[in-house]
């Protein structure tokens, strides 16, 4: 009898969860930023811990370029929406999250569809947003609110 075998298995598969974030597939996240800045920030920062919880690496420029751009400023938005596309093109895939699609959001999964990036609709993801770490068992119940569509698109 192995006593203790699935607490072992467990941490086996966190360690290796871990090991492997570094060279994890690039996770665009796509939600949305302005209007309610601080609430959208915070639900931004909560589908990257979900990624990360799926072993993935999140990419979420609305995190990012606003800490030096003005995003009322519409220069400087139009820069960010640049350096946010070309991250974009790295990415294997782009998680659009929430609810609302915003024009910033719908022409991310635009790009995405032109270059052949698959467009994965996560939902609003309500159960973790009083979760600081996710759970396994949450991410299966949010199985029937994930749709993956890939681009139809050849080029």
């Amino acid at each position: 009898m192995h006593h203790g075998s699935n607490e072992n298995n467990s941490q086996h598969e966190e360690i290796h969860r871990r090991d492997c974030i570094s060279s994890s597939q690039l996770v665009y996240i796509a939600s949305p930023y302005a209007g309610d800045i601080q609430s959208n920030t915070q639900f931004a920062i909560q589908c990257c811990r979900y990624a990360i919880q799926q072993g993935c690496t999140p990419i979420a420029p609305h995190l990012l370029y606003p800490q030096m751009l003005d995003d009322s400023d519409p220069e400087q938005r139009a820069i960010g929406l640049k350096l946010g596309h070309r991250l974009l093109s790295v990415c294997q895939e782009v998680w659009v999250c929430g609810g609302r699609i915003s024009s910033g959001m719908a022409g991310e999964i635009a790009l995405a569809e032109n270059l052949g990036i698959p467009v994965r609709y996560v939902g609003a993801l309500a159960e973790y947003q009083s979760s600081p770490t996710l759970e396994d068992n949450h991410a299966e119940e949010n199985v029937d609110d994930e749709r993956v569509y890939g681009s139809q698109h050849t080029g």
